[in-house]
């Protein structure tokens, strides 16, 4: 069997393995056996467990490595859901704005275009036999930024990417069409700018009747029109949610923020929908989840895993080992790293190996990783808009407590009572507490809590 090599993140060329089922693959394949979960669904609980260890203690120099592994873009998603939404993918044309994933030819002759966003999600439910979801409940997602990286160079932007049609003479049956930006262009991003912590003149300028406005939005709308998101079950099972934010849902909408920023002579660009807003979205629409049979990307998955999660070093290794509940090492050396993705038919880790990570920990400490959790993912810049609240102080943050009942099921939590006045002007601190809590007990529990607020 021929061996498969690939850089790792630390540039060392080296063999990748997974091992599978009691079976290895490199770079060839001989057929993956099916059984218990599929490797699809393997791999976004490997995903996710390397996102929830990103949350917690992580040794110095590999913060930055776990946060590129759990938030970096993942190319197996993009190929196998174009595949299960029966698209094309679209070729990225840098210096036109942002470009979606894929286009697709509907039954009624119309193109549609669409985005593909790997955010880690979790879903309290389970798969039923007619392929529909029982009890569905998205618990754990992020927010989404419309466009990757830090978002668009506006900047010296000449044409923006506004539309395709059809053109059976071209690769993969469509044409792109873009709009030139018109005279007073510089003036409009330098007005964005000027404007870039006012969310609502923001939103005016860009829903204004002139050019360089329409090719902007007509712009991130090829994307924002349709998101569609991985979704791991509580059974692990994947399924596919979506999520619509056109402009006009948007242009009112208090949980999407409009993104301007300066680096160095560029002004950059993006829109951001808060993780309350995509968990929403995506809970309202829990009628058109789809199930996707994993078995059916088995190889795909496999040597996607071995190229981009073999590969880490040895100090990574042992760290995921005794920090995860889902992936167990089990070998590295010259030949490389191994990573063994558990079946649950396999013999369960000992007690004395056993994840500290499994052991019931104090309402204190909890508390604590919830503070630290806000922390960083509350938005720092900017003035207030609701439904979210500033970081500023830390006060709010550290005003979280954490009161677990294990035998229950259930975690209690209190923050300052003067948060609860600022519900009258659509804040929702209650919502970025909950989801806080939830990422934080879900990074340390394989079970489901109940939160609830007790003062």
């Amino acid at each position: 069997m021929a061996e498969s090599k690939a850089k790792n993140l630390f540039g060392v060329e080296t063999i990748t393995e997974v091992k599978y089922m009691g079976k290895r693959y490199k770079g060839e394949f001989t057929g993956a056996k099916t059984s218990g979960l599929s490797a699809l669904g393997r791999f976004m609980v490997l995903r996710n467990n390397i996102t929830a260890a990103s949350f917690t203690k992580v040794p110095d120099g590999m913060k930055g490595l776990f946060n590129r592994l759990s938030t970096k873009n993942v190319p197996i998603f993009d190929d196998i859901f174009t595949k299960e939404i029966g698209g094309v993918k679209i070729k990225e044309m840098p210096g036109f704005g942002v470009t979606p994933d894929v286009i697709r030819f509907k039954d009624d002759g119309k193109l549609e275009t669409s985005d593909i966003k790997g955010v880690v999600t979790s879903v309290q439910g389970v798969m039923g036999n007619d392929d529909k979801v029982i009890g569905g409940n998205v618990q754990v997602t992020n927010a989404i930024k419309i466009a990757g990286g830090e978002g668009t160079v506006l900047t010296g932007k000449k044409e923006f990417l506004t539309g395709f049609v059809q053109d059976s003479t071209a690769e993969g049956g469509y044409k792109a069409t873009t709009t030139t930006v018109g005279r007073y262009y510089k003036s409009f991003v330098q007005e964005l700018y000027d404007n870039r912590d006012n969310q609502d003149t923001l939103k005016k300028i860009l829903s204004r009747d002139n050019i360089n406005a329409k090719a902007l939005r007509t712009n991130y709308e090829l994307k924002s029109g349709l998101l569609h998101i991985p979704m791991l079950l509580s059974d692990g099972t994947v399924i596919k949610g979506s999520v619509s934010f056109p402009w006009k849902n948007i242009k009112n909408n208090k949980a999407v923020d409009i993104l301007v920023s300066k680096k160095g002579k560029n002004i950059i660009f993006n829109i951001r929908v808060n993780e309350a807003e995509v968990r929403r979205g995506l809970n309202a629409a829990n009628d058109k989840w789809i199930r996707v049979f994993g078995d059916k990307y088995e190889k795909e998955v496999l040597q996607y895993m071995a190229d981009e999660f073999g590969v880490l070093s040895p100090k990574v290794l042992k760290y995921l080992t005794n920090n995860t509940n889902i992936t167990k090492v089990i070998e590295h050396g010259k030949s490389g790293a191994v990573i063994q993705i558990n079946s649950p038919k396999e013999e369960p880790v000992k007690k004395a190996t056993q994840s500290p990570q499994q052991k019931f920990i104090s309402g204190a400490q909890i508390s604590a990783l919830v503070r630290k959790r806000l922390t960083e993912s509350m938005d720092k810049t900017g003035r207030p808009v609701p439904p979210d609240l500033k970081y500023r102080t830390g006060r709010y943050a550290n005003s979280v407590t954490v009161f677990p009942n294990y035998k229950t099921t259930t975690m209690n939590y209190t923050i300052n009572p003067l948060y609860r006045s600022l519900e009258q002007y659509g804040y929702t601190p209650d919502d970025q507490a909950q989801t806080a809590i939830r990422e934080v007990v879900t990074s340390l529990y394989q079970r489901n809590f109940i939160i609830t607020r007790s003062n």
